[in-house]
């Protein structure tokens, strides 16, 4: 038979292991990163608020692309998703919209869905809450002023989020979209090889990232589009816009 002292001093043993784990929990969760506590960024995630995939078996994808309208690359785009009859979401700045509106009006007519950018594509997770307030407010007035219709979707620059830009987004309405593969790599550089790339991303539900902004540096994403469109489809995949079941809506 065990003898009592040492019953006493494994209990007080696993009582001292207990309140360290639970002191160090405590201290971890309220371990402050960008202003935030983590406790806060672990709510926050967990909000529903991120869509990273649609959510679906079937064999469809979202084409996404991001920083325009730009003359450089946004026209070729429109024309190869024209001639393959295949719609995506442009997820615009408020700067290049005021800039080139006939190409975002030609976005719209062509059945594209349009999102939330910001309006100067910021670092935004620098910014304090009425800052990020202000990009999404000026974003979305320079979208009703030149295509006349809202958006509920918005995504980021850079995917970059914090509690602040989820609960300002939250309180303008919008759904935060993400992605599920980039398809634009450091190690994908020219049209075959992102080509490539954006095959090996696919299943069922994706969302893939392109750009036909950034100013011109996006030539190659404009050559590689017809592959990967074609390559997509030989894989028995179609494609669909953001939301699947509504397009932006037109302001009232």
């Amino acid at each position: 038979m065990m003898k009592l002292p040492i019953l006493f001093k494994n209990a007080h043993k696993r009582k001292a292991v207990f309140l360290s784990s639970c002191l160090i929990t405590l201290v971890v969760l309220l371990i402050p990163w960008q202003g935030f506590p983590l406790w806060k960024w672990a709510e926050t995630w967990y909000t529903g608020s991120f869509l990273h995939e649609l959510g679906t078996n079937n064999r469809v994808i979202a084409l996404t692309f991001d920083d325009g309208p730009d003359p450089a690359c946004t026209p070729g785009i429109l024309d190869t998703l024209r001639r393959e009859g295949v719609h995506a979401t442009f997820f615009v700045e408020g700067r290049m919209l005021e800039k080139y509106p006939d190409l975002a009006k030609r976005e719209l007519r062509e059945g594209h869905s349009i999102g939330n950018h910001t309006f100067s594509h910021p670092y935004l997770e620098r910014k304090t809450a009425s800052e990020v307030r202000k990009e999404l407010e000026t974003c979305d007035n320079s979208i009703f002023e030149v295509l006349q219709l809202r958006t509920s979707l918005f995504r980021p620059p850079r995917g970059s989020w914090n509690p602040a830009i989820v609960g300002e987004a939250r309180r303008e309405g919008k759904q935060i979209v993400l992605w599920s593969g980039a398809v634009e790599h450091h190690d994908a550089v020219t049209p075959e090889q992102l080509t490539v790339r954006a095959v090996s991303l696919a299943h069922p539900g994706a969302i893939l990232l392109l750009h036909d902004g950034s100013y011109g540096e996006r030539i190659n994403t404009m050559h590689a589009l017809p592959g990967i469109i074609h390559e997509l489809k030989k894989q028995g995949y179609s494609f669909v816009t953001l939301p699947m079941q509504r397009n932006a809506v037109p302001a009232e």
